[in-house]
């Protein structure tokens, strides 16, 4: 298509119907999207599905669920996750964790300033 057809047919088009139309058509494609919520597609979770969304080895799920963690439910010999209330638990621990943390830390820094004071 040569160049003058092309500006012929652009100059036909009304550049705010052609705007229009293409934000359009993406909020049209965007639209599904928007409207899934950002959380997991698991109400409930298996022990796979849970570990897998956690991003966790299984047997650092089964660590976690045995300390009671994070909640569990037993249902027919299969243990299921409500992921809802895993991520709730996680989230309320995690205040002491960071404090756990910090001193674990603060120790291992203690440890290495005293260790390398022996060596002076």
């Amino acid at each position: 298509m040569s160049n003058e057809k092309r500006t012929a047919i652009l100059e036909l088009i009304d550049p705010e119907a052609f705007i229009d139309s293409i934000v359009n058509q993406v909020v049209d494609k965007l639209r599904p999207l928007i409207a899934t919520p950002a959380t997991t597609p698991f109400l409930i979770g298996t022990r796979e599905e849970t570990r897998k969304i956690l991003r966790w080895s299984m047997s650092k799920l089964d660590a976690e669920t045995k300390a009671k963690t994070i909640p569990s439910i037993m249902r027919g010999g299969r243990r299921l996750y409500v992921i809802a209330d895993v991520l709730d638990s996680l989230r309320a621990g995690t205040e002491a964790a960071e404090i756990e943390a910090a001193a674990r830390q603060a120790a291992k820094q203690a440890k290495r300033k005293a260790a390398m004071g022996d060596r002076s």
